[in-house]
C-alpha cells in the first residue's frame, strides 16, 4: 500500500469525495435480501470498506452517516419486515447483541424514519433500549420522524433515538417529549411536517405545539399557518433566527414599534420565509422586528389578487430602507403558483412593475439568491445588466411574469450575454420569454473572460426562459453553441423547444428544492391564451 494511504486524513478525504461527487437525489438504490445498497454511492463505499483496514472505518462512517430509512437499524438487530410477527420480532430483540449494533449505530447523524419502516418492531425495540437505559442512535443530530398523528401507538416513540447530541427534530404537529426537552441540550431546531388534513383542528394543534416549545433557534412550519398565539410565542424567543411558515395570520399582534425592551419582537431573526402573506402585514412585521439589520433571507409570497404594482413598490422601498446592505443575501418576492395563474383582463397600469420600482434592491451588493415574479414584470436587457453588475455574488436569478404577459417581453439574447459577462458564480437562471431582436449577437460576441475559475470543477449552470420567438428556435444549434461558449459551466438549457442536458456533472439540488419559492411550472404562453 502506498504510504500516503496510511495517513487517516487522506483516506477520509478520498471517502468523502466519493460521496460528494455523486448526485444523491437521482441515484436509484435497491436493497438486496442481505441488506446491501447496490446503488452507485453505496456500492462504491461498500467496496472501499472491504479494500483494507485503513478504508474500513471512514467508509462505514459515510455509509451510516445519513440513513433515509430505519430498515438498516432493524436489519442489524436481526428483525426482518417480510411477514415477521410481533412476537418473533420481540423475541429476536430481547437476545440481540446491542454492543455489536452500537458499532454501527453510533455513526448515524441523520435518520429518516417512516411508519412503514417501524412496524411491527418499534414497541419491542423501545422496551429493550429502555430496559438497558440506552439510546438507539446516541450521536444522532437530526431525526425526521414521519409518523402522522393518527398513529397513536408509536407516535411518541421517537425519543429512544434522541440522544445528548440531537439538534433538529422533524415531526408532525404533536407535543415534544419531555425526554427530548430535558435530555437534549442542543435541541434548538424543529420542523413541523404536513398532516394533510388528518387532524380536525390542525391549526389549533400547531398553535398548541408551538406555544409549548422551549426557546428555539429554528422553527420550520412551512406547511402550516401561524395563528396569533403562535406568533406571540415565537416573537418572544430570544435566539430564534429562522422562521418558515405558509402564512401569517392578519390578526397577529404586531407592535407598532420595536422600542419596548420588556416585550422583544423576534430580536434575533435572520431568515424569514412566508409563502402567503399580505404585504402590509409583512411590512408591519418587518418594521416591528427588533433588529431588521440582521435579516439575511427574506422570502415572501403573495396571492394573485393581493398585490398591485403600487403596493409592491412600497414594500420593496421598505425592504431597502430597513434591511442592511451588508446582510441581505437571499431575497424572494413571488406570486404563488405562477404557472397556473390565469389573469386575463387585468388592468395593466395597476399591475405593471418597472425596473424603477425594483431599484431599491440594487443596493444589496451581497445578494446571492434573487427571485422575483409578478403579474407583469416589464424589464429589458438593461435591467438584467444592472442586476448582474450590482450582485457580483449572484448564484440564482428568477425574473418572471405570468403566462399572459410573456408575449410582451422585451428580453433578447443580450440579457444572457450580460449575465455571462458579469455573473461569474451563477448556477440557476430563469427569465421571461426571449425575443429575436439582436439575434446577430450569436455571431458577433464571444467570451473574453474566465472570472478566475476552473470551469471543469465549478458547479453546473441551468438556464431556463419562458419560451422564445421562432427565429431563435430556427437557429437552435448556433444558439446552443453560443451559450456553451459564453457559459462554460452550463449543463442545462431550456429555451422553448431548445432542450439541452449535459451529463458533465450534477447541479446543486439545494438551489431548486421541492417547494416554494424556487420551483415554477414553465409553459408556453400560447398554451394559456
Amino acid at each position: 500500500m502506498h504510504r500516503c494511504l496510511q495517513i487517516p486524513e487522506i483516506v477520509e478525504q478520498i471517502v468523502e469525495h466519493i460521496r460528494s461527487t455523486c448526485d444523491i437525489t437521482e441515484e436509484q438504490t435497491v436493497v438486496t435480501r442481505k441488506g446491501r445498497h447496490l446503488g452507485t454511492i453505496q456500492g462504491t463505499l461498500f467496496s472501499s470498506a472491504l479494500t483494507c483496514r485503513q478504508f474500513l472505518e471512514p467508509s462505514l462512517n459515510v455509509l451510516w452517516r445519513n440513513l433515509d430509512s430505519a430498515a438498516p437499524i432493524f436489519f442489524v438487530l436481526g428483525v426482518r419486515r417480510d411477514g415477521q410477527s410481533d412476537e418473533e420480532a420481540a423475541r429476536i430483540l430481547e437476545i440481540a447483541d446491542l454492543g455489536r449494533a452500537s458499532y454501527y449505530f453510533c455513526r448515524i447523524r441523520t435518520l429518516r424514519a417512516a411508519r412503514r419502516d417501524l412496524y411491527p418492531a418499534i414497541l419491542p425495540l423501545e422496551k429493550v433500549y429502555r430496559q438497558n437505559r440506552l439510546k438507539v442512535t446516541p450521536y444522532l443530530q437530526h431525526l425526521y420522524w414521519d409518523v402522522p398523528a393518527t398513529c397513536k401507538s408509536f407516535l411518541h416513540k421517537y425519543d429512544i433515538f434522541c440522544g445528548f447530541h440531537l439538534i433538529r427534530l422533524s415531526v408532525h404537529p404533536i407535543g415534544i417529549s419531555h425526554v427530548v426537552k430535558n435530555g437534549c441540550p442542543d435541541f434548538k431546531e424543529i420542523e413541523l411536517l404536513n398532516e394533510y388534513g388528518s387532524l380536525p383542528d390542525l391549526d389549533g394543534t400547531v398553535s398548541w405545539c408551538i406555544r409549548h416549545l422551549y426557546p428555539m433557534h429554528v422553527v420550520d412550519a412551512y406547511a402550516h399557518e401561524l395563528r396569533p398565539g403562535s406568533v406571540t410565542a415565537l416573537a418572544a424567543m430570544p435566539s430564534l433566527r429562522h422562521l418558515s411558515t405558509v402564512a401569517l395570520s392578519p390578526r397577529s399582534h404586531i407592535p407598532s414599534s420595536p422600542d419596548d425592551p420588556s416585550r422583544p419582537f423576534f430580536p434575533s431573526l435572520r431568515e424569514l420565509r412566508v409563502r402567503r402573506v399580505m404585504t402590509d402585514v409583512c411590512g408591519r412585521f418587518l418594521q416591528a422586528v427588533e433588529n431588521p439589520g440582521l435579516i439575511q433571507q427574506l422570502n415572501i409570497g403573495y396571492e394573485p389578487t393581493d398585490l398591485g404594482a403600487a403596493e409592491l413598490e412600497r414594500f420593496v422601498s421598505l425592504v431597502g430602507d430597513i434591511c442592511a446592505q451588508s446582510s441581505l443575501t437571499n431575497f424572494a418576492l413571488m406570486l404563488t403558483e405562477i404557472g397556473k395563474i390565469v389573469t386575463k383582463n387585468l388592468d395593466e397600469a395597476t399591475y405593471r412593475v418597472t425596473p424603477e420600482m425594483l431599484k431599491p434592491l440594487l443596493q444589496f451588493s451581497k445578494l446571492e439568491l434573487c427571485h422575483i415574479s409578478t403579474h407583469f414584470l416589464d424589464y429589458d436587457d438593461g435591467f438584467v445588466k444592472s442586476v448582474a453588475t450590482a450582485f457580483p455574488n449572484l448564484v440564482t436569478l428568477t425574473l418572471l411574469s405570468v403566462p399572459e404577459h410573456q408575449k410582451r417581453s422585451k428580453l433578447t439574447l443580450r440579457s444572457l450575454y450580460f449575465l455571462a459577462k458579469h455573473g461569474g458564480k451563477l448556477e440557476d437562471v430563469r427569465l421571461n420569454r426571449l425575443t429575436a431582436q439582436g439575434l446577430e449577437i450569436i455571431d458577433t460576441e464571444r467570451r473574453t473572460w474566465d472570472h478566475g475559475r476552473r470551469f471543469d470543477t465549478s458547479p453546473g449552470l441551468g438556464i431556463r426562459t419562458w419560451g422564445a420567438e421562432s427565429e431563435i428556435l430556427h437557429q437552435e444549434n448556433k444558439v446552443i453553441a453560443w451559450l456553451v461558449n459564453i457559459f462554460p459551466t452550463v449543463v442545462e438549457i431550456s429555451i422553448g423547444r431548445i432542450e439541452v442536458h449535459c451529463p458533465r456533472e450534477s447541479r446543486r439540488r439545494y438551489l431548486s428544492p421541492i417547494g416554494w419559492p424556487f420551483t415554477h411550472k414553465f409553459v408556453d404562453p400560447s398554451d394559456t391564451a
